[in-house]
């Protein structure tokens, strides 16, 4: 689902037309019976953190600033809806990573595995309170889409659209210094939720703007190994809540560090490359 401003008039039909597109788009994934029940969750999930970024980026110029936080709220509380049908999945997903990367014995290991296949298993008999939640979804969604004319904008001018980009990027820029400096896992995942609506920024003005395109394709690696390293910190958690049920925790939790570490380096090195200009210079890049 990547939409591009394709011109300079009418900025306001853009976004909208933009918006309509990517809601139509979850729509048909949702109704698509060839996803899975874990593909059509994944998919408005990630339609739910990129209309959250184009809300950042247009905020400055809402004609109603209060529907930010109404937009801004929708978007979240609907991918809060599906988060619980993505968790063990995740869990799964980590423990085979570990596995796979550090060339782990399973057996030793078994008691995890067959707890995380055994959730798996058990949500299975749950779909239809899935479908349910997906259902409630693609009510809401159907009528967000007849709610688009409140969508409306102070400004045609795609320039206006630099406050909201300057924004964005500087939030990026200052929580990766914080979280750099303090160790503070809470500014990597500030980071990481803002360097991905950057993302998304620069995917959005790809048309317009000075920036190479390998800057989008960067954001995406660097996104996605600060995702990985996110879902490797929700089972570490799972496995110190549970440590009483599993025998070689204390075995496994080293390597799921180790793991991190190798992340946060090649992480390090692409925000060192990403994130070097301050959000004024960066903004010079951002809209010819």
């Amino acid at each position: 689902m990547h939409f591009k401003i394709e011109s300079h008039i009418n900025l306001q039909n853009e976004i909208q037309n933009i918006t309509k597109k990517k809601l139509q788009t979850t729509l048909l994934e949702i109704q698509n019976q060839e996803y899975t029940l874990a593909k059509k969750v994944h998919q408005i999930r990630k339609m739910c953190k990129s209309h959250r970024g184009l809300l950042q980026i247009i905020k400055p110029i809402l004609k109603e600033p209060t529907l930010y936080q109404t937009q801004n709220t929708f978007y979240r509380e609907m991918a809060k809806l599906l988060a619980g049908s993505r968790e063990t999945k995740v869990m799964l997903d980590m423990f085979e990573l570990l596995i796979k990367n550090h060339t782990l014995p399973k057996d030793k290991f078994l008691d995890i595995e067959k707890s995380l296949k055994k959730q798996s298993h058990d949500e299975n008999f749950s779909q239809q309170q899935i479908n349910t939640k997906l259902e409630i979804c693609k009510k809401n969604i159907q009528q967000e889409i007849q709610d688009l004319k409140h969508l409306k904008l102070n400004s045609d001018d795609l320039n206006s659209l630099k406050i909201g980009f300057q924004t964005t990027y500087k939030k990026a820029y200052k929580s990766i210094k914080k979280a750099l400096e303090k160790s503070d896992i809470e500014e990597f995942h500030t980071f990481r939720k803002f360097a991905k609506y950057h993302m998304y920024h620069v995917n959005l003005l790809s048309k317009k703007s000075l920036f190479p395109k390998s800057r989008e394709k960067e954001l995406k690696k660097l996104t996605d190994i600060l995702g990985i390293e996110h879902d490797l910190s929700l089972f570490e958690t799972y496995l110190i809540e549970n440590k009483k049920l599993f025998s070689n925790t204390k075995l496994l939790i080293p390597y799921l560090h180790k793991e991190q570490k190798r992340l946060r380096k090649t992480a390090h090195s692409l925000e060192k490359k990403l994130f070097k200009l301050g959000a004024k210079k960066i903004t010079h890049y951002a809209i010819i």
